[in-house]
């Protein structure tokens, strides 16, 4: 079924063109406007057959990540810097206590439980991390081609920015751009008799009507 979204952009607030998604019910159809990150106000189910315009879901440039995908991305990171507050503390543990034996059987397994956590806690929240940054295609979970491309839309076209405001910096790109944009010189050919300009096309002249 194709559905007509009617929404607005959840990072900005500000009103979406409406646009269309195909999916096999309303739900879907909300999940997928959300990936696209769209706050959805109104679902219109379309007439079967209804041709796809050119605002269609495929053709709507993603250019923001989703809200669940940030959250999931800070909750990652959030993980990972606590899983690295924990394995740098075993150090200075290690130091506060150097040459200090008294319970030292307690305090290394203190240190060790510690570590062991907060690498465990370093690598699980870089990998949700990941999957916030990139989606689950895009970073690799999933196996889609198709889904991994829409995933990492946002940071293609960003990338893509970025070489296009480099380029619009450089003077060469400048001046080639300066030199397309300008007019074409006119020419003009000159009357062997009367010495009147005529266009460089004209096979007779404009003025004494002699043949160039």
């Amino acid at each position: 079924m194709r559905y007509r979204i009617i929404g607005h952009d959840a990072s900005s607030g500000s009103p979406v063109e409406p646009f269309f998604v195909d999916a096999d019910d309303e739900e879907e159809a909300r999940s997928r406007a959300a990936e696209l990150g769209t706050v959805v106000e109104r679902v219109e189910e379309m007439p079967h057959g209804t041709p796809a315009p050119r605002n269609s879901a495929s053709n709507n440039p993603r250019r923001q990540i989703p809200p669940e995908r940030r959250a999931l991305y800070y909750a990652g990171g959030i993980l990972a810097l606590i899983g690295l507050i924990l394995f740098i503390s075993v150090f200075f543990t290690g130091a506060a206590n150097f040459g200090n034996f008294d319970h030292f059987h307690e305090r290394g397994q203190s240190m060790a439980l510690r570590a062991i956590s907060g690498m465990v806690l370093m690598i699980i929240g870089g990998i949700i991390a990941n999957i916030g940054a990139k989606g689950l295609a895009g970073a690799g979970v999933v196996l889609d081609p198709e889904k991994a491309r829409a995933d990492v839309e946002p940071w293609s076209r960003m990338a893509g920015g970025v070489v296009q405001d480099a380029l619009a910096e450089v003077d060469v790109v400048k001046k080639v751009e300066e030199r397309l944009e300008a007019p074409a010189p006119e020419v003009k050919v000159r009357c062997r008799k009367c010495h009147a300009l005529n266009e460089e096309s004209a096979k007779f002249c404009n003025q004494c009507g002699s043949a160039m």
